[in-house]
């Protein structure tokens, strides 16, 4: 499987990376697919072979839940696992293996504190891979629930900036953020230098709203950022992504004297795309969002 992403040891801190390396250390698992657990998106890189069971995994949703004072500390992560085999028996008996370790579990995954584990769904499907060839590949597919606890929010002060420069005190305060120093200084507004180095994060303003207090002026805006991180190491950009979130979400801070700010995560999802056409090597792109409010 030369090429697929190997995750180092830090990856393992993203729940759903953390989640993973449970299911790999899974004996019943293990005996029937090995080590064969991969990000989706090995099949878009031509790496599946038919003959082998395997599971591919996906997070589809992730949401992080707060408070009057920010962030909680709970999340919950919906994970895709598809179950791929050109045995329809086999498929099943994998399937059950995953849902065996995991329906039901509330313990350590790796370093993450797992509260409850759930099946949502599980449906079966079946698909060619090559059209007229006789070769049917069968597939099942369970999405589970994970609901965790997550990194205490910061509380710091940032900057001492007018509240027209939210954005300029953004980009200065994550770049002084030691946990993010694997993309150097590479943080661009709207769109990545083709020739630039990996890993880089990619933001822009998505959004403002504007709150008007009983005279007519602003009162409270706020802007909404969506921060794109972008690499060719699918497990870097998960560890990248619960960097961002641990400086992001539930941040408090003064802007200027008297004007206070507070920071939401409103969301995260993930892609992929290939470099080029007939390329096997590919970007992973992880977005999250953030409602950065504040008086103005």
């Amino acid at each position: 499987m030369s090429g697929v992403v190997t995750l180092e040891a830090a990856a393992w801190e993203h729940i759903v990376t953390a989640t993973v390396w449970h299911l790999l250390h899974s004996v019943e698992l293990s005996d029937l697919v090995g080590s064969r657990i991969y990000p989706s998106y090995a099949v878009q890189q031509g790496h599946f072979k038919a003959k082998s069971p395997l599971i591919l995994y996906e997070m589809t949703d992730y949401q992080h839940e707060h408070d009057l004072d920010g962030a909680a500390g709970v999340a919950l992560a919906t994970i895709q696992f598809d179950v791929m085999s050109n045995s329809h028996s086999e498929a099943i008996a994998v399937a059950n293996a995953l849902k065996a370790e995991l329906q039901g579990y509330s313990d350590m995954l790796h370093s993450r504190d797992a509260f409850n584990v759930w099946l949502e769904n599980q449906s079966e499907a079946s698909e060619q891979p090559d059209p007229g060839s006789d070769v049917t590949i069968y597939v099942q597919t369970l999405i589970f629930n994970v609901l965790h606890r997550e990194t205490s929010p910061m509380l710091l002060l940032p900057y001492d900036l007018g509240s027209k420069q939210v954005e300029k005190g953004i980009v200065t305060y994550l770049l002084s953020q030691p946990s993010l120093s694997a993309i150097d200084n590479r943080l661009f507004p709207l769109r990545r230098p083709q020739r630039s180095e990996l890993p880089a994060i990619v933001y822009r303003r998505k959004s403002t709203t504007e709150d008007l207090d009983l005279e007519g002026g602003i009162d409270i805006v706020q802007p909404v950022f969506e921060f794109e991180i972008i690499s060719d190491n699918h497990a870097e950009v998960y560890l990248l992504s619960e960097h961002l979130r641990n400086v992001l979400d539930g941040l408090t801070g003064a802007i200027g004297e008297t004007n206070t700010l507070t920071v939401t995560m409103l969301g995260e999802s993930e892609a992929c795309e290939l470099q080029g056409a007939g390329k096997q090597t590919a970007y992973y792109r992880l977005t999250q969002e953030y409602e950065f409010m504040h008086r103005n």
